[in-house]
């Protein structure tokens, strides 16, 4: 995890260490992004997964720019570990990949957005009953369930 290429927006390594509330944070990103790529197969796990995690996203106040400087951080930490191995051909396939996963991520932001200001979407009481822990994990833990099941 310390290797999340994070140290170019000025985070120092002790910030990345287990326990704090970025490790937390990189720990999910990685989660939801094993979960995605082990359910290429399965569109309807990889859509339920990055729509929930979209509006959870929205109902703590993410910002769409968010999601390139966190490409930018997962591309950069593969090619920290990967090295050599991390060609042209293998950073394209992550690169769609990422972008997949924020487009459906920002779709679901965008929806979240538009059906409150129709007066629809999640009322502050659901909020409050969301099981989904801590930054809206929730989805990733029953998209692995249903591909245990």
């Amino acid at each position: 995890m310390a290797m999340f290429g994070l140290s170019e927006f000025g985070l120092q390594p002790i910030e990345l260490q287990r326990g704090s509330h970025l490790h937390r944070f990189v720990v999910k990103v990685c989660d939801a992004i094993t979960v995605c790529v082990d359910n290429l197969d399965n569109s309807a796990v990889v859509d339920k997964l990055l729509y929930d995690l979209g509006c959870s996203h929205y109902r703590y106040g993410a910002k769409e720019e968010y999601f390139e400087a966190i490409q930018h951080g997962v591309l950069h930490s593969l090619e920290l570990r990967l090295g050599p191995q991390f060609d042209d051909k293998a950073k394209s396939a992550w690169t769609a990949v990422l972008i997949l996963i924020s487009q459906k991520m920002i779709e679901a932001m965008r929806q979240q957005k538009a059906d409150k200001q129709l007066g629809g979407g999640h009322n502050e009481e659901e909020e409050k009953t969301d099981n989904s822990g801590e930054g809206g994990s929730g989805g990733q833990e029953e998209a692995r369930r249903e591909t245990d099941a």
